[in-house]
């Protein structure tokens, strides 16, 4: 069994801090420094995205993502351990995005809210449970964030 250990760790900025699991999906190789990786990396993170829109989960490979981001297979592994890598760097760039708009907007509630609402979608999308897993709790508990369910009820009224 592994322990649960907790890090601290600031998304998107100092001003917002959030303890993350260690338990969660695997963290990307490296993190590109120069814009030319960044879009590398980028295009990979957006072909991976576009294949799992149009292959069912279990049948998307490395391959088909090298393939939809016009990159060599071997420039991904450069940059990822693997499709559950990438789909990680995924949820993080999004949570990390989420944490700047909440930063700028006073309605910070509907700004998790919708994030929530994304993350839920993307568990369905990649055929993983990584919110429920790894992301839901930890963003509950930063007080910024509401449920699901709480955003659905907030659009319907």
């Amino acid at each position: 069994m592994q322990a649960r250990m907790e890090t601290r760790r600031d998304i998107g900025n100092d001003h917002i801090p959030v303890v993350l699991n260690l338990c969660r999906p695997p963290k990307p190789r490296k993190y590109p420094q120069q814009s030319r990786s960044k879009m590398l990396v980028k295009s990979i993170q957006q072909a991976c995205f576009e294949v799992f829109e149009g292959t069912a989960a279990d049948r998307v490979t490395m391959s088909l993502i090298a393939q939809r981001a016009g990159v060599t297979k071997g420039s991904i592994y450069q940059y990822f351990n693997g499709i559950d890598s990438v789909i990680g760097s995924i949820y993080e760039r999004v949570i990390e995005r989420a944490f700047r708009r909440a930063e700028r907007s006073e309605s910070s509630k509907i700004v998790g809210a919708r994030l929530a609402k994304q993350l839920v979608e993307f568990d369905a999308l990649f055929a993983r449970s990584y919110y429920q897993e790894f992301y839901r709790h930890t963003l509950a508990a930063n007080g910024m964030f509401c449920s699901a369910s709480a955003y659905a009820a907030m659009e319907s009224a």
